[in-house]
């Protein structure tokens, strides 16, 4: 995906992160677990590139919320479409045991991932 797509899996992680909404610096940073300070570089490189755009909140002037630009949307999209078409692949490469395994991989990530989420609102 990151030789595909021409950019490092952080980029790639975020893109698919703001995916359908926005979120802020610091909410990007907890679920990437990278500090502040270390996301500005990686914000940085997306939005030179023209997939996002960081927005001040009107509510709150120091909150600075992160969304996509239609660029970063349609970029997101072909990589999700890109991994879906690596995955359906697994099942002729992978065995019975290695496919259960990440089956439950997988299922740990989808909960860590509610559990994110949760905390995040």
């Amino acid at each position: 995906i990151t030789r595909k797509f021409d950019m490092p899996f952080s980029h790639v992680q975020i893109l698919c992160m703001l995916s359908g909404r926005s979120m802020t610096i610091g909410e990007i940073s907890k679920n990437l677990g990278i500090a502040k300070p270390n996301i500005t570089p990686l914000l940085d490189a997306l939005n030179e590139r023209g997939l996002l755009e960081r927005i001040r909140s009107t509510k709150d002037r120091r909150v600075v919320n992160v969304e996509l630009l239609p660029a970063g949307v349609e970029m997101a999209e072909n990589i999700k479409s890109s991994i879906a078409d690596q995955v359906a692949e697994w099942p002729e490469s992978i065995n019975a045991s290695d496919a259960k395994r990440l089956n439950n991989a997988l299922a740990c990530l989808i909960s860590m991932g509610k559990i994110l989420s949760d905390d995040n609102n």
